[in-house]
């Protein structure tokens, strides 16, 4: 399939909500305990494949992505949730089938009176 083709399409793999403690701020008092944040994950990829045979190996196996990263977000200790944003952002490029990902990172405690605080970030073509 030429490049041509491959952009013709929309499909999306979303995986929201996923919720995980981590080491997380720049602050003191926050390196001392996890904190709860809450990450969303949209990957931009080709589906036909996967639509016509109904078969695992022709998509991405969001299970074990999930695992992956709450997996990475449990055992870091960036200072900025922008930074976790960019590590999680790396890992689902890192398969074959993305094309492009969008990664949300939510921390419900980092303001007072607020629901959370949340970057955004889009990665890969």
């Amino acid at each position: 399939m030429n490049k041509k083709e491959k952009n013709e399409y929309i499909d999306l793999i979303k995986i929201n909500d996923i919720s995980a403690g981590a080491i997380i701020g720049t602050e003191d008092y926050e390196r001392e305990t996890k904190q709860e944040l809450r990450l969303s994950i949209t990957i931009f990829t080709d589906l036909r494949k996967a639509g016509k045979t109904d078969s695992l190996e022709h998509t991405i196996d969001y299970s074990s992505l999930e695992s992956q990263v709450r997996s990475t977000v449990e055992n870091s200790s960036f200072e900025l949730i922008e930074a976790l944003a960019e590590e999680v952002a790396r890992i689902v490029l890192e398969l074959e089938m993305t094309d492009k990902v969008k990664v949300s990172v939510k921390k419900p405690s980092a303001l007072n009176m607020t629901g959370s605080a949340e970057v955004e970030i889009t990665r890969g073509s």
